[in-house]
């Protein structure tokens, strides 16, 4: 009576044990695959997050630039949300999975994409050039007057 219990408990927990650790195994797997292959997925998605940094800048941030001031905290955050979503929309549903994967949660890697957009928007060559042009042309017109 024993055995009639003992030995489906036995096997049932060694099916189980032998699952679990097959899924432990082929997870590590994975992880390792896309760490090999990682600085392959951050070229792509370098190239796609200057795409969307490139069409957000001449729709929406370029007359700020020329202009040499900069958006309100409103304008900025609207901004910053038009860059992710149309970032989003360019890598599709497959891409955005496969690199909220790498991050480990969409938030991190959500942050990450603003992180990129921030460091590019402040890094605006052109609204630094018109802001020397605007100090060169306050000296000389203080110089001449």
């Amino acid at each position: 009576m024993l055995e009639t219990i003992l030995y489906p408990s036995v096997i049932l927990i060694s099916i189980i044990s032998f699952v679990i650790s097959n899924h432990i195994i082929n997870r590590r797997k994975i992880n390792l695959e896309i760490m090999k292959i990682f600085s392959d997925y951050m070229g792509i998605l370098d190239y796609h997050l200057d795409k969307a940094f490139n069409i957000i800048y001449k729709e929406k941030i370029f007359i700020y630039s020329v202009e040499a001031t900069k958006p309100s905290e409103e304008q900025y955050s609207a901004i910053s949300r038009d860059f992710v979503a149309l970032l989003i929309k360019i890598l599709g549903p497959n891409l955005k999975n496969e690199f909220v994967k790498i991050y480990g949660n969409e938030e991190t890697f959500l942050f990450n994409v603003l992180e990129y957009f921030s460091s590019k928007y402040e890094s605006d060559e052109i609204r630094s050039e018109a802001i020397n042009n605007l100090t060169q042309n306050e000296i000389e017109f203080d110089q001449t007057s």
